[in-house]
């Protein structure tokens, strides 16, 4: 598979190298260079064995804007995802952020209730599996920045499976050329 991206719709001059998607296993494909305070629109094309590439939808996003200049963001927070989740209504509240068109999305946590769902006995990475899927109806157009609640992670914010889980699939982007912030080391 790889991304093909541009400034225009349908007219792609921006390419990926090849890259394999292994099965149940998420991939980071970076589309690069980006200019700032510009709509890219982007699809994926894959293919299965030898057979020919197979177009996804087309989807945009758009680079930081000036400082100073107004932007547009989004908040959620406390979804759970548990059993009193009316996911239909989840999903209709992701769908008017998406049609927000907001420059990124924060999620404030308590998104995978790993405390409540371990303290069941129960096996954690269902949740963060089921967020990725809905959550993905949002981030194909909006970057999302996602930050920890006090249910996400349990014993004190040490498990290690919850912060391995969440890095794989739901990875806040880290400091590089493009994204800015802080580069300390610190522990899970």
């Amino acid at each position: 598979a790889y991304l093909e991206g541009g400034t225009q719709p349908g007219h792609y001059t921006v390419h990926t190298p090849t890259v394999q998607l292994p099965a149940g296993e998420p991939v980071s494909i970076v589309l690069q260079p980006l200019l700032p305070d510009t709509t890219y629109y982007y699809r994926l094309q894959r293919r299965e064995g030898g057979g020919a590439f197979a177009a996804s939808d087309e989807f945009h996003f758009h680079t930081q804007r000036p400082p100073g200049s107004a932007f547009t963001f989004t908040i959620i927070a406390d979804s759970h995802l548990d059993e009193r989740t009316d996911t239909t209504l989840y999903q209709t509240t992701l769908r008017n952020i998406l049609a927000e068109a907001p420059d990124f999305h924060l999620d404030l946590g308590d998104t995978f209730m790993s405390e409540k769902v371990r303290g069941m006995g129960q096996s954690i990475a269902p949740m963060y599996l089921a967020q990725r899927y809905y959550l993905g109806l949002l981030c194909p157009c909006v970057p999302l920045f996602f930050v920890t609640g006090n249910h996400d992670e349990v014993v004190g914010g040490q498990d290690l499976q919850a912060v391995g889980l969440r890095q794989k699939y739901l990875p806040n982007p880290l400091p590089d050329d493009f994204y800015s912030g802080d580069e300390s080391d610190r522990p899970a």
